[in-house]
């Protein structure tokens, strides 16, 4: 739609909540929130997203950060976003992350015994290269030189173009089978610039993958340097092949570094988040009700 105000009523009508989970969804559901006024409105904000645009993008960077005053009922999952609101004068409540750990969890033994796989999602399609889609092609390009041995693997996006390595490419791949793909690989990559929270990091830990990542704030929520993976500065191509060679030449290190990510993931039940979050809607509707 072009004009919010133009949104179907009867769409709108008849819920207790009204969830915005990304900014351009804000207006809509500020506009459906005035519809109901018993109804309670809340905004889970997954990233700092006026990132995502260029400083030149003036206008939309301001519209996105006039959208975390739009509605007053601000949640996040992780300390580094509570902290980047912060930083701009937002606030917002924090509520645990979660995962649904009965679906990811290992399919195969320890990653020393697994195949010499390393494994990464392959997203160039993000804004400003959110995902670090240029960085993963050189790590890949440096890692088929210097040891051809290595499989190289990643998923996320369908016909990506050859760079100029052997890679197997699984494209876009459902959830629920992400977890096969995890635990065939010995090395989980993400080189991402930024992130919210970095899922798929968690993802590869709960399914007994090592991991190296990119030190791109969110991940910091889960990931400890040298305890459950190797945390590597943000587009520093010769530090993340020098971890995941040191890694692959060091499998009990390697094996050191899954075991304790297995145990931090245990903590990220989505159980756990969903009755924090089911504590928070119920408490706003108590409050507006009485």
């Amino acid at each position: 739609l072009e004009d919010w105000d133009s949104f179907p009523a009867d769409l709108a009508a008849g819920y207790d909540i009204y969830l915005a989970t990304s900014w351009e969804t804000v207006p809509i559901v500020a506009t459906m929130a005035q519809r109901q006024p018993s109804s309670a409105t809340f905004y889970y904000v997954q990233d700092f997203e006026p990132d995502f645009y260029k400083e030149s993008e003036v206008e939309t960077r301001r519209q996105a950060l006039a959208t975390y005053t739009t509605i007053p009922n601000t949640f996040v999952k992780t300390l580094h976003l509570q902290s980047k609101l912060a930083e701009h004068g937002f606030s917002a409540r924090r509520i645990p992350p979660g995962m649904n750990l009965d679906i990811f969890y290992p399919r195969a033994g320890k990653a020393s015994e697994r195949p010499k796989r390393v494994l990464a999602m392959a997203r160039p399609d993000t804004q400003d290269d959110h995902r670090g889609y240029s960085i993963l092609v050189e790590v890949y390009r440096e890692l088929a030189v210097r040891d051809p041995s290595i499989a190289l693997a990643w998923f996320g996006t369908n016909d990506l173009p050859d760079h100029g390595f052997p890679v197997q490419s699984f494209g876009r791949v459902p959830p629920s089978e992400l977890p096969v793909l995890y635990s065939g690989a010995q090395i989980f990559l993400d080189t991402s610039r930024f992130h919210g929270f970095g899922r798929t990091g968690a993802e590869a830990m709960a399914c007994g993958t090592a991991c190296v990542l990119s030190d791109s704030g969110g991940i910091s929520e889960y990931a400890v340097d040298d305890h459950n993976a190797i945390i590597v500065p943000v587009g520093d191509v010769a530090r993340t092949v020098e971890a995941i060679e040191g890694l692959l030449a060091d499998l009990g290190r390697m094996d050191t570094l899954a075991s304790h990510g297995l145990e931090t993931v245990a903590g990220l039940s989505d159980y756990k988040a969903t009755a924090a979050i089911e504590r928070l809607f119920r408490a706003e509707l108590e409050t507006i009700r009485s």
